[in-house]
């Protein structure tokens, strides 16, 4: 059995030790540490090289040098790009909700997480998967298109631009494949030719990306 590896990054200690209780007896996961700080969560993931990181995005820092959780998902992302950070908000508020993934992170849940949708979330970004609450959706659809943007279409072929399309409504490959007659394992591929042509990390930035250029 494969461990996942986890790092709590939160600045508030009943959050913290709320996740960890709730991860403490799954037996594929591990709690490898905590970080109080976004400082502390950048210093932590290079010496303790988690699998996934559970970032609070509105993480303040306790020193003036210390940075927001964007700007640590970002630093974390540069120095170990392998790492799946998933944002946790208590607030869906839509700035910090598209920055956070243009910094890289594979999803975002609300606080208010159920134990099993907890221990759901970190197998699935582990696995590769994109967890984003529904409510946070609504948030990177709702984002402005960047008007230099709807060249980057042309990079894409007529499915492919389907497939984004689909994205950007937050469906997964099984709801896209359906959509389109295509089999699953075909949406895979035109996500992942998606996502070298726009020089994109994941599909929760295609989401966004399908945004813009469709809002």
């Amino acid at each position: 059995m494969t461990l996942i590896r986890v790092l709590i990054a939160d600045d508030h200690l009943l959050v913290r030790e709320g996740l960890q209780t709730i991860l403490a007896d799954v037996p594929d996961i591990i709690v490898a540490g905590e970080a109080r700080t976004s400082k502390e969560a950048i210093e932590r993931c290079r010496v303790l090289m988690p699998d996934v990181v559970l970032m609070d995005i509105q993480m303040p820092g306790i020193h003036v040098a210390d940075l927001g959780g964007v700007e640590a998902t970002r630093e974390i992302l540069r120095q170990q790009p392998n790492i799946k950070i998933v944002a946790l908000t208590a607030h869906m508020d839509e700035v910090n909700i598209i920055e956070v993934i243009k910094a890289g992170a594979v999803g975002v849940w609300t606080k208010d997480v159920s134990a099993d949708e907890l221990v759901r979330i970190v197998r699935k970004a582990h696995a590769g998967d994109h967890p984003v609450h529904p409510q946070a959706m609504e948030p990177l659809l709702r984002a402005r298109r960047n008007p230099d943007r709807p060249s980057e279409l042309d990079r894409l072929s007529e499915r492919e631009r389907d497939v984004l399309h689909l994205l950007g409504q937050g469906l997964s490959n099984r709801d896209i494949a359906e959509q389109l007659n295509l089999s699953e394992a075909t949406v895979k591929g035109h996500v992942s030719r998606i996502l070298s042509k726009l020089k994109i990390k994941n599909r929760a930035q295609a989401a966004l990306h399908a945004a813009r250029l469709n809002h």
